[in-house]
């Protein structure tokens, strides 16, 4: 796991997934986004389009963040505002957090 080839598999991979084959493709693009998220972005900031595989892996999350309430959508969600600083609040991923938090 780590690479954009991989992230780009399991995102394949997810529309004739079983929940817990959807929550094991949760983990694997947590664990890219948190591989890669030190890493150097001299393109700017992380966009679905960027080379890096986390922001990819992030941008996956997402999607499946966004598709509604089952448990792959509500871990990846729990995930991406993780490390959230409070200062992101007036931004869609805050707008995010603070609703879970409520």
């Amino acid at each position: 796991m780590g690479t954009r080839e991989a992230i780009l598999a399991l995102k394949d991979l997810w529309p004739g997934a079983d929940e817990d084959t959807r929550l094991a493709i949760v983990e694997a693009w947590v664990a890219a986004m948190r591989k890669d998220r030190d890493l150097p972005r001299p393109e700017g900031p992380c966009s679905y389009t960027s080379p890096h595989p986390g922001c990819l892996a992030r941008a996956e999350l997402s999607r499946v963040s966004d598709e509604g309430a089952q448990m792959p959508a509500l871990v990846a969600a729990l995930e991406l505002i993780h490390d959230m600083p409070p200062s992101a609040a007036g931004t869609p991923r805050g707008t995010r957090r603070a609703w879970w938090s409520a």
